[in-house]
């Protein structure tokens, strides 16, 4: 657990933290997709039928202020590179999702929680962390690049939509 002013970054307990998570999972819903009427109720329902069997595979830090609410998380992964074969070029991070609620950021939040994240990967044995960052997301691009983080040039995002 790590402390500043009066955030503190722990793991994502799914019986401490459930509400508040499904809050700010609501608030990233609504951060991508504006006009969402998704409401509290479903976002617990998607808790408990999808996010309880998933969220082992990966670590979930939240933040939390000093009432005890969630306000923001990062979610990761360790993978390894089939491309390096160099022992010490092994394990990866791959971070998934970096939130912190719009009321909260700019307080070092995103920080704090970057913080844990790369702790966390060094004591790992990883040897880069990796994720992406939406064009248009020009603030996160930002803090992104004062952590030090550059663009990978030789790589792009694809996906295929098994939904089409």
């Amino acid at each position: 657990m790590e402390f500043s002013n009066n955030f503190k970054v722990d793991l994502l307990n799914l019986d401490i933290h459930k509400d508040g998570f499904c809050k700010i999972l609501l608030d990233l819903h609504k951060h991508y997709y504006s006009n969402s009427n998704l409401d509290s109720a479903t976002a617990s329902l998607y808790f408990d039928d999808v996010m309880r069997k998933n969220l082992g595979k990966f670590q979930v830090y939240v933040c939390i202020d000093s009432a005890n609410d969630v306000v923001g998380f990062a979610a990761c992964y360790e993978s390894i590179s089939f491309v390096e074969l160099q022992i010490d070029k092994t394990i990866q991070l791959q971070l998934k999702e970096l939130f912190v609620r719009q009321e909260y950021r700019s307080k070092g939040i995103g920080g704090l929680l970057m913080q844990k994240v790369l702790h966390e990967a060094r004591l790992s044995g990883c040897y880069r962390v990796d994720w992406n960052v939406r064009d248009w997301n020009l603030k996160g691009i930002n803090f992104y690049k004062k952590l030090g983080a550059k663009f990978v040039e030789d790589r792009l995002s694809m996906r295929i939509d098994l939904n089409d």
